[in-house]
């Protein structure tokens, strides 16, 4: 694996400053990696880290992050529950999976919960920059917009 680098975002793509990021994930050795990985783009801050989805959302509920970077296999909550809880609790929060699991299929299930991306760990180093770019340039995931139509419609 050669250096990985982030793609700088081109400045901040949160109203002017930094894009505030929340890693959680039960490998402590993937939490640093993530962390050293994100710290080498100065538009995005890590501002806390966490090993599953309950002290993830915690610390959501207290630091209000812009994104939030989630395994989708971690003990007490895991990460599709996670990302329901964050897409109905802090809806202008970003979330992209991050997850060893290439199943194609389970991208289309993260999105259903409210997940605004999704990266596999074997391509996280060649991917992430362009997965963040591109759900900061997008309003709602697809499945919670229609979602929140409908009920609005009702």
């Amino acid at each position: 694996m050669g250096a990985a680098t982030l793609q700088p975002l081109n400045g901040s793509a949160v109203g002017g400053r930094r894009i505030r990021t929340l890693v959680v994930d039960d490998d402590p050795l993937m939490r640093i990696a993530i962390r050293l990985l994100l710290e080498r783009d100065r538009s995005i801050h890590v501002v806390g880290t966490a090993g599953d989805g309950h002290q993830g959302y915690l610390l959501a509920n207290s630091l209000r992050p812009d994104l939030v970077l989630s395994d989708l296999h971690m003990p007490e909550v895991n990460g599709l529950a996670f990302t329901g809880m964050l897409s109905r609790e802090f809806p202008e929060t970003r979330v992209i999976i991050v997850t060893n699991d290439t199943d194609p299929a389970l991208s289309d299930k993260c999105r259903a919960e409210g997940a605004h991306g999704f990266v596999t760990k074997d391509q996280l180093w060649n991917e992430l920059s362009a997965e963040i770019k591109r759900v900061f340039q997008t309003a709602t995931p697809p499945a919670v917009g229609a979602a929140k139509m409908a009920t609005a419609l009702l």
